[in-house]
């Protein structure tokens, strides 16, 4: 994460833009009257998204639960992805036909 002040900001957007999509690299643009973070799209969604897993119980329980394992050397038994998305999987396909 990199600090700027609004002046430079405005003269350089369209790089700060193109430099944050291209390495996910968050922005602090600081002004007088505080600041803001230039941030993708895309990592935004991630992080509400783990914000929202982190507030739902059973989610943080499994997240938990799973790192108390690894450090205890657990290793749980792995699904492929087709198996875990077998759901959405046909679905999809029928949304394609």
């Amino acid at each position: 994460m990199h600090t700027i002040v609004i002046q430079q900001a405005m003269q350089s957007l369209p790089e700060l833009i193109q430099e944050t999509l291209d390495n996910s690299e968050e922005t602090v643009i600081v002004s007088e009257v505080g600041a803001v973070v230039l941030v993708a799209q895309r990592e935004w969604e991630n992080m509400l998204e783990m914000v929202r897993l982190l507030q739902d119980k059973t989610s943080l329980r499994a997240l938990l639960d799973g790192h108390k394992d690894r450090e205890l050397g657990n290793t749980p038994d792995a699904v492929t992805v087709a198996e875990a998305f077998y759901d959405l999987q046909a679905e999809y396909s029928e949304k394609r036909e």
